[in-house]
């Protein structure tokens, strides 16, 4: 086996996808960052 395939052999991945095969870490992701701009102040230039 070449040294590929074994590194391929350990990896380990975790994927979380609903029955639409939309990413649910995405749709995390944005909903977090929604709730913290919610708290951010405004930014002044």
């Amino acid at each position: 086996m070449n040294q590929f395939k074994e590194s391929m052999l350990k990896l380990i991945a975790i994927v979380t996808m609903d029955a639409h095969g939309n990413s649910l870490h995405a749709n995390v992701e944005k909903t977090s960052a929604a709730e913290l701009a919610k708290f951010a102040e405004p930014m002044v230039f």
